[in-house]
């Protein structure tokens, strides 16, 4: 347990006392409209210009240097941070309180780059408790990732650029043409590389305490100011939407995705308010000086539900997620730390000698540490199947680094002890809201500003402290829960949690949708195309029964090969009567990924295959029986369709069963692989030959190649 989770570097240029004698006391500060003025930075003892300091990727620079660089400068910021707040106090006070009201009533943030109610309402809660600033700081940090991304798409035009790091977004040569270098130095060495005071990081993975001088409100007016000021910047070069004044243009609205089921019973939603705070005050879990951020969090969460249904304000369900997830990772990262024994303390540190270790890093079940550089200073690193791999890059700013990630003799491969203890239901209810791909990865949309706020679903939250919970509870005394049976059923909901967002879950809801599909394409022709069909049932009698189309395909017995795929058929339906239930290996190899991946593609085209039929015969039906208005073209392709669907329905459903197979299968090869991808370009074939009505090529595919 420490006092603070800052690196020394971090700590000396926060916490410190800085001297601001440096600044005259007639250096003016900001205009009136809020712009920073006059944005210096030094180049003492150097004899390059502002260019060498403001690299891309693709240069080199010496770390030393660059680090001395990044100190000096940084430091000056803090002492114009200092200024800035003394003229606040000094000139902008109001009953004791800062008033920032120039602020929010600028008409910068006039535009559309910014969501801008949610702005002003940061600035208010600044005003209106400014020793209580964790959730401002945090909205307003993502909020200029937000503004620096926004400048980079709309000013060049291109695809949506979300899920680019902040690292990448600082370093777009785009960015400094608008801003300038100037005030793009300024962002890196407030926001940008480790080296740096790196506080939009160091605030969102959870690492910087939110009770006490760490948050540090002359930095937060900076930052403030620094937006106002690139707000003014990118007026002056016309960097707004054209045609929509709409704040969250770039953000994908979170129900995108796919949610859990309303129909999921989150056990805690039926406890008390003070029930849930007598866990968090008996926890372990939680850290003693981060307990108010909690209870803060569940405040908001209260507000929500308990509001009536026509006042509910979704951004309190946003306020609480800002504040709760930074304080369940950090508490995860001191877990990790403290259950696996080859870790010192330093890996729960913001320090940018090492490698931040991140959700990505502590929910992974196999970790590799390596030496990097002269060999004292180590990274952790996820292993692949082919090389050691991490989501960050050098955080010194280099690739001249030897991170001697190739010496295998030097790095130590350990399993993740925290993984093991925490239980399978745990992680994969942690992977499910954080990790996996097809999930809503919450911390990272909500932390880079990447999804509409006013679009995260109830039960996504319930989740979030279903699993906080379930966490508290199992680092109590084991007499707490002795004394509070009613609690149990958190745990054990936890403990049986099956993932809804793994990849075999991905690919079981698409073989579910493609299995409704064929279903409903069968229920369709077993109830219009029969003789019971009372519709025009003259004119339908000259394409069922006896008068139905029977293929004939050169080379190939038809009756021989339906025969066949019957057979094949009815083999899978007793291959798959017994899978019933899969188990999910949390963290799954290539082999399985490859095999998932080329599975999900392969529903993905049978979804379209049948869709495309379908809609096919239904026009027909509709066009040839029914309204009897049709071309004789048309009745000779609706006439080859219904010859051929007995067939193409068996194809479809076996294709069902086979696809469920691979679902519920434990273990795959290469030979697999191989399988799947060939089945697929199969598919395309099929594909292409709907659209133009190639009935006959279409069995004619069907029947000259085998489902294994």
């Amino acid at each position: 347990m420490y006092n603070s989770y800052l690196s020394k570097n971090i700590q000396n240029l926060v916490l410190s006392n800085i001297d601001n004698e440096k600044l005259k006391e007639n250096d003016s500060i900001f205009s009136d409209h809020g712009i920073l003025l006059q944005f210096k930075y030094s180049l003492n003892y150097y004899d390059k210009d502002l260019d060498y300091w403001l690299p891309h990727n693709d240069i080199i620079i010496n770390n030393g240097e660059l680090l001395k660089f990044y100190q000096e400068n940084t430091k000056y910021q803090r002492i114009r941070s200092k200024y800035l707040l003394n003229h606040y106090h000094q000139n902008n006070t109001k009953d004791g309180k800062i008033s920032i009201k120039k602020c929010y009533e600028s008409d910068l943030i006039n535009t559309n780059i910014l969501p801008k109610e949610l702005f002003i309402n940061c600035l208010k809660m600044i005003e209106s408790d400014s020793n209580n600033i964790i959730l401002p700081y945090s909205i307003i940090l993502s909020i200029l990732e937000k503004v620096i991304r926004n400048i980079i798409y709309w000013k060049s035009g291109s695809q949506c650029i979300v899920g680019r790091m902040l690292r990448d977004l600082l370093d777009d040569p785009i960015l400094s043409d608008v801003i300038g270098k100037e005030t793009t130095l300024i962002l890196k060495l407030l926001i940008g590389p480790p080296i740096s005071l790196n506080l939009r990081n160091v605030v969102w993975h959870g690492f910087i305490s939110p009770n006490n001088d760490e948050l540090d409100l002359s930095l937060l007016l900076y930052i403030i100011h620094v937006t106002l000021t690139i707000l003014h910047q990118t007026h002056q070069h016309k960097v707004l939407i054209k045609d929509s004044s709409e704040s969250y243009s770039l953000n994908t609205k979170l129900t995108k995705y796919k949610q859990p089921s309303e129909d999921i019973q989150v056990p805690f939603v039926s406890l008390s308010k003070c029930q849930i705070e007598t866990i968090l005050k008996s926890t372990e879990f939680i850290l003693p000086n981060r307990l108010n951020q909690w209870l803060s969090s569940l405040e908001h969460y209260y507000i929500y539900t308990q509001s009536p249904m026509d006042k509910r304000d979704c951004m309190d369900l946003y306020y609480s997620l800002v504040l709760l997830l930074p304080q369940l990772e950090h508490s995860l990262r001191v877990l990790f730390v403290k259950t696996n024994d080859q870790l010192s303390k330093e890996f729960l540190l913001a320090d940018y000698t090492s490698f931040y270790t991140t959700l990505e890093i502590f929910l992974s079940q196999q970790l590799i540490l390596s030496p990097i550089s002269n060999g004292l200073e180590k990274q952790l690193q996820v292993p692949t199947t082919s090389k050691s791999y991490t989501k960050y890059e050098n955080p010194k700013y280099s690739t001249s680094i030897n991170t001697n990630s190739n010496n295998m003799s030097e790095n130590v491969t350990f399993n993740n002890i925290m993984i093991v203890n925490l239980g399978a239901g745990t992680v994969g209810l942690l992977l499910d809201l954080f990790i996996y791909q097809y999930g809503p990865k919450l911390r990272d949309k909500i932390a880079h500003f990447e999804v509409d706020p006013n679009t995260i679903p109830l039960k996504l939250v319930e989740l979030v402290w279903q699993v906080s919970l379930s966490l508290s509870l199992k680092f109590t005394k084991p007499k707490f829960l002795e004394d509070h049976k009613e609690f149990q059923n958190i745990i054990s909901f936890t403990d049986e949690y099956k993932p809804m967002f793994h990849d075999k879950s991905k690919s079981l809801g698409y073989q579910n949708e493609f299995k409704g599909l064929v279903s409903q394409l069968e229920t369709f022709c077993s109830t219009n195309l029969t003789e019971s069909n009372s519709i025009n049932n003259e004119v339908l009698q000259e394409y069922i029964g006896d008068m139905k189309y029977k293929p004939v395909i050169s080379g190939i017995n038809v009756n021989e090969k339906y025969e066949n795929l019957q057979t094949v058929y009815h083999h899978y339906i007793d291959k798959t009567k017994d899978q019933v239930a899969f188990n999910y290996d949390l963290f799954p190899g290539k082999i399985e990924v490859t095999v998932q991946t080329w599975l999900k593609k392969i529903e993905l085209i049978s979804i379209k295959i049948v869709t495309e039929f379908k809609d096919i015969g239904y026009k027909y039906y509709q066009s040839v029986i029914v309204d009897q208005n049709s071309t004789k073209r048309s009745q000779n392709s609706f006439y080859k369709w219904i010859g051929i669907t007995e067939h193409f329905i068996l194809y479809l459903k076996t294709l069902v069963l086979h696809y469920h197979y691979y679902i519920f299968m434990e273990q795959y090869s290469n030979k697999d692989i191989c399988y799947l991808e060939k089945l697929y370009h199969h598919l395309e074939l099929i594909y292409q030959k709907v659209p133009p009505y190639e009935w006959d090529v279409i069995l004619k595919l069907i029947y000259t190649y085998s489902i294994n």
